[in-house]
């Protein structure tokens, strides 16, 4: 996974939660699995509010990018993650882990399975293509989103960044 130095802030393009209007445009991920993820090293919560401040190694909200198929980005702001066999559903704490179960999902190849806004979160549900059972195995809130496309993956933009040495 590749990580950032610190992700852009376009507030203009950031939108919080999800309107029924826009989570039909995005159903159209709803059964595609990632192709790669870039977790950012800082969040923007830091630009909204330098009050916000989670120590390293503990933050709880991250910004990262999703590369789906067909060049689809979504970047998700003041995200969370949660696993599903957590049952107190507290969500993972630092970016090491955070980054290790996002690897995770993209080894094992979980397709999204479900898209929905929670009191203004919008969440992401990730699963196995075909379960054994209903449960979700990651799953994600966040704050804040954005919807763009790819020109390059990251693995494509490391192996060029590596080339140039």
């Amino acid at each position: 996974m590749r990580k950032q130095k610190h992700s852009p802030l376009f507030m203009d393009t950031i939108q919080i939660g999800a309107t029924p209007t826009q989570l039909e445009h995005l159903q159209p991920l709803v059964g595609t699995a990632l192709l790669a993820a870039s977790l950012w090293g800082q969040s923007i919560a830091g630009d909204i509010d330098p009050d916000t401040f989670e120590p390293v190694g503990q933050e709880r909200h991250v910004d990262f990018d999703l590369y789906f198929p067909r060049h689809v980005q979504l970047s998700l702001f003041l995200a969370q993650l949660f696993l599903a066999d957590e049952e107190d559903e507290v969500p993972m704490i630092g970016l090491d882990a955070i980054g290790q179960q996002i690897d995770n999902l993209i080894d094992r190849q979980l397709v999204l399975s479900e898209i929905s806004d929670h009191d203004h979160y919008l969440c992401l549900f990730f699963q196995e293509k075909e379960p054994q059972s209903e449960n979700r195995e990651i799953w994600f809130l966040a704050e804040g989103w954005a919807l763009t496309s790819w020109q390059e993956l990251p693995s494509e933009v490391d192996r060029e960044e590596e080339s140039a040495f």
